[in-house]
């Protein structure tokens, strides 16, 4: 058994490329913790308008509109990857998740998601979402700390000390804008 942090993604290329790993993906939800079964979600998006700096802010709050009302459009165009953060918007997700209309094999491999929003959350829990968490995990700061360590190139130390001077430097630059307290 391994763990894929982005397993929708690695699953569905697996498939689309017509590997026969594709069968041997399986999904689960969180497993147990010390304290609770909860996994942080990769992929929640933060959707951010500025108010300032220039931008189009009737021109972003449209967008947002226009892209919550076709939530059912981006979870279908997206492979079941996009999960709609209003599930109401998306009447057939459970249809979808029953019967993978893309090929699983079982076709009910994804039925597991069904309830994800009740052992899924956001990065950075328990606190908010935020865009200095978002930008630090875009960023993938957390995963390349462990591997430099892996691979020999840092001592924990070092690559700890450089995360945290990474990850602190973009909360200051989120703080100095006004969009992360703190």
């Amino acid at each position: 058994m391994s763990y894929i942090l982005n397993s929708i993604s690695a699953y569905r290329t697996a498939q689309d490329e017509g590997l026969e790993v594709a069968d041997d993906i399986y999904f689960s939800a969180a497993l147990a913790g010390p304290v609770t079964a909860l996994v942080a979600s990769h992929v929640m998006y933060n959707w951010i308008i500025p108010d300032k700096q220039g931008v189009n802010v009737a021109a972003a709050q449209e967008f947002l509109l226009h892209y919550t009302e076709n939530l059912a459009a981006v979870c279908w165009n997206s492979k079941l990857y996009d999960f709609p953060a209003f599930p109401s918007l998306v009447p057939d997700l459970d249809s979808w998740l029953d019967d993978d209309p893309f090929g699983s094999n079982p076709p009910t491999k994804l039925q597991v998601l069904k309830n994800a929003t009740d052992w899924a959350t956001n990065i950075g829990h328990p606190g908010p979402a935020n865009p200095a968490v978002g930008q630090i995990f875009s960023q993938s700061i957390i995963p390349v700390m462990f591997a430099e360590v892996a691979q020999e190139q840092k001592t924990p130390a070092q690559a700890l000390a450089d995360a945290e001077a990474q990850i602190n430097a973009i909360f200051a630059d989120w703080r100095s804008r006004g969009l992360v307290g703190g």
